[in-house]
């Protein structure tokens, strides 16, 4: 979902966010690279029931500055009483305090305020990655988890000490990306799952048509040399799936399973072979994230030798063996969804609302070097890798250079509010699960092999049918 990090980023590229995260940074790596204040620091917080430790900054993805928030936020209380002490404020018994800036920072209400406004701003975004994350995840998912949270971003009200610059900041920003991300593509998918067809097409001002769903499908189906005979069933079919006539009445969450057990032939209902082709398209490269991350565990420093070969050898025999254990646990009936800290993740697979898991993304990645100090008796640590606010600034100024053009995704302006483009008001029906045979291989293989390579155009053909 690098699309959403995207956002994040420029979401927190406003000045005074900017500003407030990368103080939340120097608290971070100021408490986690000191030997003394970051267990004092634990101590303090595992006696209020904090358990989690602060998060560091990973500087290539924006929504590990939201988890660091989270974990700054949660520590308050700790952070605030440890740098209340004498100690912390001033050198005792040879004992280096905390640094003057540290303690500046920690009491700084209004790098609070900040905080806690760029953490409700950016926690529904932050929560898509988690939810769409999965192997089963489907770009229908894709854009309903973004439509959700940009309803959430939209509506959230003013709390007494936010910015309202920066909320601005937040709406337009999220509206700008959301238009670019709202494809053609992206939206005959969600015009596919059979809840969302009320949410796709409606009499929102700006929301795409039937006919749009015509030329969408007609365009990608051409490209796939389908003949002129299935190209037009294909127009009956969407026609009766937007009516919600039979065979292609009802629905359920899952919407790849739906197309998949619907009971019909696709050489004469070809619509079933394109949903579930649209269906089967992974939006996201977690796996193959995972997959470099978990070969960063096979060749460590000490197994530093491996031969290519081998890690490939290593690579697709844990690979085998996770997809096994993968399938014994859905055939065990047991959550496959990986579980996140304090992030809403879907525990289980197949469907756009399948509850919530109170856990996080997995932990951030990078840790400071440690440099040791000496100080009398005692030792410190402070760090050596600590991001400058110059580097800091360098990462959001590579966002100023990304620059959305115009006729991305839908081509509205960031003017055109999503409920504009959207029947909002099923949104909440479609996460209640309200809907507004033969074997799914061969019969894809059958469209393959019973399409004539004919020669047609869509624009002639949605000519002929009136449209």
């Amino acid at each position: 979902m690098h699309g959403i990090n995207t956002i994040i980023g420029k979401v927190v590229a406003f000045p005074s966010a900017k500003q407030a995260v990368s103080k939340n940074l120097r608290i971070v790596t100021f408490f986690n690279a000191s030997h003394y204040w970051g267990g004092q620091l634990e101590e303090v917080a595992s006696s209020k029931g904090v358990n989690r430790g602060l998060k560091t900054n990973t500087e290539s993805r924006f929504y590990a500055l939201i988890l660091q928030a989270l974990s700054v936020k949660d520590h308050k209380a700790a952070l605030m009483e440890l740098c209340s002490r004498d100690g912390a404020q001033r050198k005792i018994n040879g004992l280096t305090p905390v640094n003057e800036d540290v303690v500046a920072t920690v009491f700084d209400l209004s790098r609070w305020r900040m905080t806690d406004q760029i953490i409700r701003i950016c926690k529904p975004l932050v929560d898509i990655i988690g939810d769409v994350e999965s192997r089963d995840s489907t770009l229908a998912d894709c854009m309903l988890q973004l439509i959700w949270a940009h309803r959430a971003v939209i509506n959230s009200p003013l709390m007494e000490g936010d910015d309202p610059a920066f909320a601005d900041h937040a709406k337009n920003m999220l509206n700008v990306h959301f238009h670019a991300m709202n494809t053609d593509v992206h939206w005959l998918a969600l015009f596919l799952h059979p809840l969302c067809r009320k949410l796709a097409v409606s009499t929102a001002r700006h929301s795409r048509k039937l006919v749009d769903a015509y030329r969408i499908s007609l365009d990608i189906v051409q490209r796939w040399k389908w003949s002129k005979e299935m190209a037009e069933n294909l127009t009956r079919d969407l026609k009766a799936y937007h009516n919600g006539e039979a065979p292609f009445k009802g629905g359920k969450s899952d919407g790849k399973d739906w197309w998949k057990s619907l009971v019909v032939n696709v050489n004469s209902h070809p619509l079933k072979a394109l949903a579930i082709k649209l269906f089967s398209i992974v939006p996201h490269a977690a796996e193959v994230e995972r997959f470099f991350s978990n070969l960063g565990g096979i060749q460590s420093v000490k197994w530093s030798n491996l031969t290519i070969p081998h890690m490939q050898t290593f690579g697709t025999l844990r690979n085998h063996y996770v997809r096994q254990l993968h399938e014994i646990a859905i055939a065990a009936g047991k959550p496959t969804r990986r579980k996140h800290a304090h992030m809403h993740t879907p525990i289980e697979g197949g469907g756009i609302d399948v509850g919530r898991a109170d856990e996080l993304l997995k932990d951030v990645l990078w840790t400071p070097q440690l440099l040791t100090e000496q100080n009398g008796a005692n030792t410190t640590e402070t760090t050596a890798a600590e991001p400058s606010p110059e580097e800091v600034d360098a990462e959001f100024d590579k966002l100023s250079t990304q620059v959305v053009s115009p006729v991305d995704g839908d081509g509205l302006a960031a003017s055109v509010p999503v409920s504009e483009v959207y029947n909002l008001s099923t949104l909440d029906d479609i996460r209640a699960g309200k809907a507004g045979a033969s074997n799914v291989d061969d019969e894809l293989e059958l469209v393959s092999r019973t399409s004539a390579p004919d020669s047609w155009d869509p624009a002639s053909l949605l000519l002929s049918l009136g449209v």
